[in-house]
């Protein structure tokens, strides 16, 4: 369980890590050019398809991933229920990756929706 739990803090560690720090962006003052941003007329700014294909993979991600969970949670209760004494042990032994896997698995695009949720609700206001 420590090896999966380091393992996991340094693959996040290197991902936040490793960006792309370059910055193409130009400075305008607003004093100088009051009219410099238009909002409207920004033609990159319809990203709808981007967002229903997300909103697609991620619920593909949420299906599979609930299913295959359940099933496999359903196949270790039952190999548990049949199982003798030393086996029980060891069943519980794997129940434990089992269940950080399981939680990460619902957790992760959840709040990933949740994020998204929130950030358009805000930026519409």
């Amino acid at each position: 369980m420590r090896k999966v739990v380091i393992m996991m803090i340094v693959f996040f560690i290197c991902f936040f890590a490793i960006q792309n720090t370059i910055c193409m962006a130009t400075f305008t003052d607003p004093l100088e050019d009051p009219e410099h941003y238009q909002p409207s007329e920004n033609p990159t700014g319809n990203n709808t398809a981007f967002i229903e294909r997300a909103n697609i993979a991620i619920g593909v991600i949420q299906v599979i991933g609930t299913l295959l969970s359940v099933v496999t949670f359903m196949v270790l209760g039952i190999r548990y229920m049949v199982a003798s004494v030393q086996e029980k042990a060891l069943y519980k032994e794997t129940m434990g990756p089992y269940i950080v896997g399981a939680i990460m698995l619902f957790a992760i695009p959840n709040l990933i929706s949740v994020l998204y949720d929130l950030i358009t609700k805000n930026i519409t206001r």
